[in-house]
């Protein structure tokens, strides 16, 4: 029987309490049914709730280049940004990059490895950075703020 678990909504006063995390696991509780919560499905543009990324596969990883990916390691349960320790983000041939123009807002959800991870960009330095096929753009139906 599970008693720790992820809940399937939030309300948004418990969004407010964890500062408006987007990570699943600030909000990990036992969960009673009630009107009062809504599906994260819900909060999501209907007609486009997420973009996906782009694997291009390791052949194209370089030593150094001027373009980047984010792979899944760099969402962390620990943080709300992008973690860029060790190999999280790694160097890309420039001919592969295709450029999924992250702006401040965007939220990035882990959807391998370490599942429902998120993190929320908030600089506009991230212009030569893709993310991989792992990861998803959540595409909100209101101000993600």
């Amino acid at each position: 029987m599970d008693y720790y678990v992820a809940p399937k909504s939030v309300s948004l006063s418990e969004m407010a309490a964890e500062k408006f995390s987007w990570s699943p696991s600030s909000y990990r509780q036992i969960i009673i049914p009630n009107s009062n919560v809504r599906a994260v499905r819900d909060l999501l543009d209907s007609s486009d709730p997420f973009t996906k990324g782009i694997e291009p596969g390791s052949i194209y990883y370089l030593k150094e280049s001027t373009h980047f990916l984010i792979r899944t390691k760099a969402i962390q349960e620990h943080s709300s940004l992008i973690y860029p320790k060790g190999d999280a983000i790694i160097p890309v041939n420039p001919r592969i990059f295709s450029s999924p123009e992250l702006i401040p807002g965007d939220i990035l959800l882990s959807k391998d490895s370490n599942v429902g991870q998120c993190v929320i960009i908030l600089e506009d330095r991230w212009n030569n950075y893709m993310f991989s096929g792992g990861v998803v753009r959540l595409n909100p139906a209101f101000d993600r703020y």
